[in-house]
C-alpha cells in the first residue's frame, strides 16, 4: 500500500474527529462511537501485516491505534 496514502487516510481521520461539532450536547457514548468509527477505519489502512522492519511507522500508528481502541472499549462497559 502507498504510504502516503496512509498518512492521508490519518489526516482525514484526524480531521473528521477535530470537526466533532462540539458546540451541540452529545452522549459520551456518542462522541467515543464515532471516534471508535474513525480508529476502526484506520486500522484497514494500516493493516496487521505492516511489518515494523520495513514500515516501522505504519507500525507503531496500528499499535497506537489499537491501544486507544481498547481504551475506548473498555470505556463502554
Amino acid at each position: 500500500m502507498n504510504s502516503d496514502y496512509q498518512w492521508v487516510c490519518l489526516i482525514e481521520a484526524a480531521d473528521r474527529i477535530s470537526q466533532f461539532d462540539h458546540s451541540k450536547p452529545q452522549k459520551l457514548h456518542e462522541v467515543l462511537e464515532e471516534m471508535n468509527k474513525n480508529l476502526a477505519g484506520l486500522l484497514e489502512v494500516f493493516p496487521k501485516d505492516v511489518d515494523p522492519l520495513v514500515n516501522m511507522e505504519g507500525y507503531a500508528v496500528r499499535q497506537f491505534i489499537k491501544t486507544i481502541l481498547n481504551v475506548l472499549d473498555s470505556h463502554k462497559k
